[in-house]
């Protein structure tokens, strides 16, 4: 990818199912339009409160959080269902502009976003991110002694609401079924194709 003069994130909290269905077709299509043309993550709640919290060991008896633990969590700390997190690229008149054509379309908050994910989607590696696969601190994390594991499907879907919500819902009910916690995630591979990654 070419050197932009600037790199702006942008983000959106998805309260419901069917706000994630409309802002997919929405995205999809400044995707298209390149308006927005970085990599876009998408999160499911459990992601998020790997973040915000310790692993709440008494909401999970049976070895997982359920749907019911996972909607107290997401209460207690105000996390959304889903969060989208993107880039627009490009000079001053560039970025002002694609913020005006996503403002039309989106409620979109615009920030020099959390400068982990900021800098992931800039090309900047890092190992925070390993800190989304369990909950605590990432470098207190011993796999070993935790008896932690990730074993991960990513099927690539197309890029369509409805299909990808199919897909997911879909993984969380054999996820549950087995009792493991359900961290999910939506990968944009091109304008109309996604890996969705559970």
């Amino acid at each position: 990818m070419p050197v932009h003069e600037h790199c702006v994130s942008v983000s959106l909290e998805l309260a419901t199912d069917e706000q994630l269905v409309y802002a997919v077709a929405t995205i999809r299509q400044l995707e298209l339009e390149g308006v927005i043309e970085s990599k876009l993550t998408i999160a499911n709640e459990y992601f998020l409160l790997t973040v915000a919290v310790d692993y709440p060991k008494h909401l999970a008896p049976d070895g997982y959080l359920n749907d019911e633990a996972i909607n107290t969590l997401r209460q207690q700390y105000n996390v959304p269902r889903w969060a989208v997190v993107a880039e627009i690229y490009g000079d001053s008149w560039t970025i002002f502009a694609k913020k005006r054509q996503i403002k039309k379309r989106l409620a979109l908050k615009f920030l020099e976003a959390a400068p982990h994910i900021h800098s992931h989607h800039k090309g900047v590696p890092s190992d925070y991110f390993i800190g989304n696969s369990f909950f605590g601190d990432p470098s207190e994390i011993n796999l070993v002694e935790h008896r932690k594991g990730k074993i991960w499907f990513a099927p690539v879907v197309p890029f369509d609401g409805e299909q990808t919500l199919f897909v997911m819902n879909g993984c969380k009910k054999i996820f549950h079924k087995y009792q493991f916690d359900f961290a999910s995630g939506l990968l944009l591979f091109n304008p109309r194709t996604v890996i969705a990654i559970a």
